[in-house]
């Protein structure tokens, strides 16, 4: 009864309006392109969760993650640079963060490096040097001992229906999907980048932070996801959002 009353009375005053205006809340985005924000509307108000970020970057800045560790949240960490991973250890405590490459095999790969800390760093030979030509930069090409997504899980004993896997980095995605068996470990939500055409990072007047609707839906990834029942909901940029059909 008094939810019809203020259904039809109290909502439509200008005092509530008022009211909400003054409560509203603006939502904080610390990743990118705020791709989390469509993370945190899947989730909704789920708390204790666990997410698994490979190429996780940084604890705050640019992170996909940082708002569900806000609600309660821990997972895993990954990444072959040694200061991110420090950065990590001292700003979520709660979290695994493990100084690794991941791939899809257990091997030593080759690394490309603009700096100790940068966010285009890659395992990817082909992306290096086109952003090495594009703006001008040189990189450092280092040994990397990679790992697949399964020994780490497995290593970690991780629960098979985690809820969350964000993979970033940088053109080699891909591979790192192909290093989880997507039937025994089943989480709800991926997000990983897709490059559709990595020619065009090399171009001056190119913008590389966006992927067609067509290389998108014909991209390796998302037929790979398809065979494991995988649907693609969403796309913020690069960023493809994969969820597991039930």
């Amino acid at each position: 009864m008094f939810k019809k009353f203020k259904e039809k009375y109290i909502k439509n005053t200008l005092a509530y309006k008022s009211y909400r205006i003054k409560k509203f809340k603006p939502f904080v985005s610390y990743s990118s392109f705020g791709e989390e924000i469509l993370v945190n509307r899947i989730f909704k108000n789920k708390k204790n969760g666990f997410f698994v970020d490979v190429g996780a970057f940084n604890p705050v800045v640019g992170s996909l993650t940082k708002i569900l560790y806000d609600k309660g949240w821990k997972g895993i960490n990954l990444d072959f640079s040694e200061t991110n991973i420090n950065l990590f250890k001292i700003f979520r405590k709660r979290d695994i963060s493990i100084k690794t490459g991941v791939s899809n095999k257990n091997i030593v790969k080759k690394s490309f490096s603009f700096d100790p800390s940068s966010g285009t760093n890659t395992l990817n030979k082909q992306y290096a040097e086109g952003w090495s030509k594009k703006f001008y930069k040189n990189y450092q090409i280092e040994d990397v001992k990679c790992k697949t997504l399964n020994t780490i899980l497995e290593e970690n004993n991780i629960c098979k229906n985690f809820d969350y896997l964000n993979i970033d980095v940088e053109a080699h995605d891909f591979e790192v999907l192909q290093g989880i068996n997507l039937n025994v470990f089943k989480p709800k939500l991926i997000t990983c980048e897709i490059i559709g055409n990595l020619k065009k990072i090399s171009k001056k007047n190119s913008d590389m932070y966006f992927t067609t609707t067509e290389e998108l839906i014909n991209s390796k990834i998302n037929k790979y996801l398809n065979k494991y029942k995988y649907k693609l909901v969403s796309q913020y940029y690069l960023t493809a959002f994969f969820i597991k059909e039930i």
